[in-house]
């Protein structure tokens, strides 16, 4: 069936228009446009090219396309890579790295606290052995924490969405 582009003006707002539709003869076409509303001024036949049907591609199979400024995966070819931070030891490695890191870190903080206090309510004397005492916790205190620390620290990661693949960034 051919199809027509006929131009005109919009009966309602009186601006000029053009629709395209498929009829037998340009008589039937600028009917169809009269019943559409539109004041007809000219038909035109239109020429149809013929398309090549491509068969569809469900999008979870189809290849996602290179953008500029994404990092694409050099494994599967297909897809993005992610920045996240990922833990540098092993989750069991981790689960005693916050086992020793929270109770060290309380009491390095109630000893802070405790000096502060013993400072304030003005002690006539403060003994030079309780201050060594302090000290030498605090220092221990100090080195657990740190320990836990290193043991729960994480690093910057490109990830796969895809396979999974894991690249360093630094």
């Amino acid at each position: 069936m051919p199809r027509f582009k006929i131009y005109g003006a919009d009966s309602n707002t009186a601006k000029d228009t053009s629709i395209t539709v498929a009829a037998n003869s340009p008589d039937d076409a600028e009917s169809i446009a009269v019943n559409q509303g539109l004041f007809v001024s000219r038909v035109v036949e239109v020429e149809v090219v013929e398309r090549e049907v491509q068969p569809q591609v469900p999008a979870y199979q189809q290849p996602i396309p290179k953008r500029k400024g994404i990092a694409t995966c050099k494994v599967c070819d297909s897809g993005i890579m992610i920045p996240m931070r990922v833990y540098i030891m092993s989750q069991p490695v981790v689960a005693i790295g916050y086992i020793i890191l929270i109770p060290f870190l309380m009491s390095m903080v109630a000893e802070v606290g405790s000096l502060i206090l013993s400072y304030i309510n003005e002690w006539p004397v403060v003994p030079e052995f309780t201050v060594y005492t302090f000290g030498i916790i605090f220092a221990l205190t100090f080195v657990g924490s740190l320990l836990g620390w290193l043991l729960i620290m994480r690093k910057k990661v490109l990830r796969c969405n895809k396979c999974g693949a894991i690249v360093n960034i630094y």
